[in-house]
């Protein structure tokens, strides 16, 4: 298929008839715009020009593509013009998949802010604790490591973990001072919504990173439901700081045993598949989340 710039050139010689003012005209050779031509009438296989000594003329198939190629050439250009507007102007739909628990606490109140800032970015939210495919969104705000391969991962916040604790439940317990006095104590599980699996409990002591083997009173998927557990008083639970936080400084939760907390490699990440011709609505998103979510909690 010959290109639109021969369809320019074909359109330069039918306005001036001469293949030399039409070559002058676009800023070429002579012999490249006889080669573009028989390059376009290669390619449709038909005869566009009927050259003589005198001029140029079209023929009948060349006058029917001239018609065509105008409103080809007007609108190619005309979507240029649509195109650089929408790279210079962000707008359209953003997919985000995000935690609900992430997505209440810290993506959420940001909404309105963004909003204000780009009104024509419509963000389409996908609020699950299971980690979805980033063929099917354009972000995805994950906790934990990320490792796959062609991903790349914006770290957004380090995910601090802790112990907590209810008042209501040391009003009537005295407070662990080992791991070992959890056992003495109601424990609350957490089944990591991606694999399944049970949340280990994890302590360290003299450098040495163990695990305690308790049986929890009930166990739990979600984050929320920790806290709200960990509130009505069923026993001690993990808890990440970022959810946390605001119900510490308030006096509703108490953490325990963070001197044998041990250090965590988790994080919360914007993952996406490639920074190549990424869209001007998408880099904005990008931007605006790590700007706002950079500062450790």
């Amino acid at each position: 298929m010959s290109s639109l710039t021969d369809l320019d050139y074909f359109l330069a010689v039918a306005e001036t008839a001469s293949l030399t003012r039409a070559a002058e005209q676009c800023g070429i050779s002579v012999p490249a715009m006889s080669k573009a031509m028989r390059r376009l009438e290669s390619s449709l296989d038909a005869r566009l020009l009927a050259r003589s000594s005198q001029a140029i003329r079209l023929t009948e198939s060349g006058h029917l593509l001239a018609a065509r190629a105008r409103t080809i050439s007007r609108e190619w250009r005309q979507g240029q013009l649509d195109l650089a507007r929408f790279q210079q102007q962000p707008s359209g739909t953003v997919r985000i998949s995000a935690s609900t628990a992430f997505a209440r606490t810290l993506l959420l109140p940001l909404l309105p802010g963004f909003h204000a800032q780009y009104p024509d970015v419509v963000l389409d939210l996908r609020l699950d604790d299971q980690i979805v495919d980033l063929g099917t969104v354009d972000l995805s705000i994950r906790v934990g490591l990320v490792e796959e391969q062609g991903v790349i991962a914006r770290p957004l916040l380090p995910l601090g973990m802790k112990y907590g604790v209810s008042p209501k439940l040391l009003a009537q317990n005295p407070a662990p001072e080992v791991p070992e006095d959890l056992r003495q104590l109601p424990v609350i599980g957490f089944r990591l919504p991606a694999s399944g699996r049970l949340m280990p409990w994890q302590f360290q002591r003299n450098d040495e990173i163990y695990t305690l083997d308790l049986k929890p009173v009930v166990t739990v998927n979600e984050p929320q439901a920790i806290l709200d557990l960990i509130r009505a008083g069923m026993g001690v639970g993990l808890i990440n700081t970022y959810m946390s936080q605001p119900l510490i400084e308030r006096g509703e939760l108490q953490v325990v045993l963070s001197d044998f907390m041990p250090p965590s490699e988790r994080g919360i990440y914007l993952c996406y598949q490639s920074r190549e011709h990424m869209p001007l609505k998408q880099r904005v998103v990008i931007d605006f989340l790590v700007a706002a979510l950079s500062s450790p909690v």
